[in-house]
């Protein structure tokens, strides 16, 4: 009976261990087929680790310094709006050898896909320094509704402005100045929404103290609502009626200035993600 008993524990110990060796195997095998399934037709990007999520300087274009202050910029953008904002600089080396300006469009709009999530909110900037060319990629519903066609333009003069003068590291920095400027200003953002209530609650303990001032004065004084009370028996009396006309008055109303706004315009990119942006030489 003893002997059973030792015989099916020595058996259920080499079950467990074999099975502690299959798992073992399973583990090695995937970690050593990862990386090439991971390599078949995907773009490979810089890490994005830590601050490089926000900035991935390919070509040097930063000094670590500037490359810090630019991440901490993004990443109080992103936790400000719910948004994401970054600045990638790459080449030939990265995007291949050969490449064009819609290669440099393609490339951004994976790589801010694939980093940020396809379909979130998100707004990069890319500088190609081999085709002296920049590409700004606006993704997710209230990036595209922030980012009208004409706010594009005017974030894209401000960037080639700087670009045109070699200040890289400046271009990137008002890159996330002017988004931070018009994101601030939407309607829908949770910074506008808070200034807003605000003001309305300033201005409106304003009124109450300027009543409650204002009451204190006149407290003595009771106002009717007889008209008749504020005028003296007999102390008016009309002889002559008569219709003159005197003079016309034109009121001029000024057209509201279009501060950027309008609609706008979408494509898809490979993965079906609606994207806008847009770029220039430099």
């Amino acid at each position: 009976m003893k002997n059973d008993q030792r015989k099916r524990k020595a058996r259920q110990a080499a079950g467990k261990a074999g099975i502690a060796r299959c798992l073992l195997l399973f583990l090695l095998l995937s970690a050593a087929l990862l990386p090439a399934f991971g390599a078949a037709g995907v773009p490979v990007f810089a890490d994005t680790s830590g601050s490089s999520a926000y900035v991935t300087d390919s070509q040097e274009l930063l000094t670590r310094e500037e490359a810090d202050q630019l991440a901490e910029a993004c990443g109080e953008f992103a936790e400000k709006y719910d948004c994401n904002i970054f600045f990638v600089s790459a080449g030939d080396q990265q995007i291949g050898e050969n490449h064009t300006e819609e290669d440099d469009q393609t490339y951004l709009e994976n790589f801010n896909e694939q980093n940020f999530g396809a379909g979130s909110d998100s707004v990069g900037l890319l500088i190609d320094m081999d085709l002296r060319y920049y590409y700004i990629d606006i993704m997710g519903d209230q990036a595209l509704q922030v980012f009208t066609d004409q706010k594009q333009a005017k974030l894209r003069d401000a960037v080639e402005e700087e670009l045109a003068q070699g200040n890289y590291a400046q271009a990137a920095f008002t890159f996330v100045d002017k988004a931070d400027y018009w994101y601030g200003r939407n309607p829908k953002s949770g910074s506008y929404v808070m200034w807003t209530l605000i003001s309305i609650g300033v201005a409106a303990l304003i009124v109450f103290f300027w009543y409650r001032s204002a009451a204190a004065k006149h407290k003595e004084q009771h106002v009717s609502a007889e008209a008749a009370a504020y005028v003296r028996p007999n102390s008016f009396r009309l002889s002559v009626r008569q219709d003159r006309f005197l003079r016309t008055y034109v009121t001029r109303v000024a057209k509201p200035k279009n501060d950027g706004g309008g609609g706008t315009s979408t494509h898809s990119s490979g993965s079906g993600t609606s994207h806008s942006g847009g770029g220039g030489h430099f």
